[in-house]
C-alpha cells in the first residue's frame, strides 16, 4: 500500500512574490476518440505509444522544476487522452516522487485494472471521466467511436474498484438534453456504487 502525501499539497518552495503558480495543465497530444465538440481537436490514434514528435518526460522535467520554483503544487493531466501515452506511468511516478498533486481528466476507455492501480498508487486526488449519456447510442454519437461507451463504463468500474475519487463530466447537447433518468442513478447501477 502506498502512502499518499495529502497532508503536503504545497510545493515546499517559497515563491518570491505573492503571485504563485498553483496548478499546471498538461495536455497530451493524441486522443483515441473523435469527439464532435472537442475544441482542442487532437490527432486521432488507436494505439498506446509514444509517438514521434511528442515531448518526453525527460524534456519536461526542467519545466516542471521551474514551475515548482514558482509555487506549482499540482498538475492536471488531460488531452487528448493521457492514456494514449505508453509512458503515462513514468509521468505518474515522477509527480508522486516529487509530491506534486495529480488530477486526471480522461475518457476512461483505456483504463483497466493496471491503469486504475497506477492512479491509486500515484495518489491521484481526482479523476474526471467523460460520459455523455446512459447508453452507447447517445454517448457514441457525440464521441465518434463505436464501443467507447462500454469501454468508458468498464474504465469507471475499475476506478471505483480502486476507491478513486471520480467525477463524471457530461457535455450537454441536443442528443442528451431530454434524458429522463439522471445519469448519476444509472451510473450507480452500472458500477454498483452504494
Amino acid at each position: 500500500m502506498s502512502r499518499c502525501f495529502l497532508e503536503d499539497q504545497g510545493s515546499g518552495v517559497s515563491a518570491p512574490n505573492k503571485h504563485t503558480l498553483s496548478t499546471v495543465y498538461l495536455y497530451f497530444q493524441y486522443c483515441n476518440l473523435k469527439c464532435r465538440h472537442c475544441w482542442i481537436n487532437p490527432p486521432y490514434t488507436d494505439e498506446v505509444a509514444v509517438k514521434e514528435g511528442e515531448i518526453s518526460l525527460k524534456e519536461l522535467i526542467p519545466v516542471f522544476e521551474e514551475c515548482r520554483l514558482m509555487g506549482m503544487g499540482s498538475v492536471k493531466l488531460s488531452g487528448g487522452e493521457p492514456f494514449t501515452r505508453k509512458d503515462i506511468f513514468d509521468f505518474l511516478n515522477y509527480f508522486k516522487e516529487n509530491k506534486i498533486g495529480i488530477t486526471v481528466e480522461t475518457n476512461a476507455t483505456l483504463i483497466r485494472e493496471k491503469e486504475a492501480r497506477a492512479l491509486k498508487s500515484a495518489c491521484v486526488g481526482h479523476v474526471a471521466v467523460s460520459l455523455d449519456g446512459p447508453n452507447a447510442e447517445i454517448h457514441e454519437s457525440l464521441r465518434g467511436v463505436a464501443g467507447s461507451f462500454n469501454a468508458a463504463v468498464e474504465g469507471i468500474r475499475c476506478l471505483v474498484k480502486e476507491g478513486l475519487n471520480i467525477q463524471v463530466i457530461t457535455s450537454l447537447w441536443q442528443g442528451n438534453k431530454s434524458i429522463s433518468n439522471p445519469l448519476s442513478s444509472l451510473l450507480r447501477r452500472w458500477v454498483q456504487i452504494p
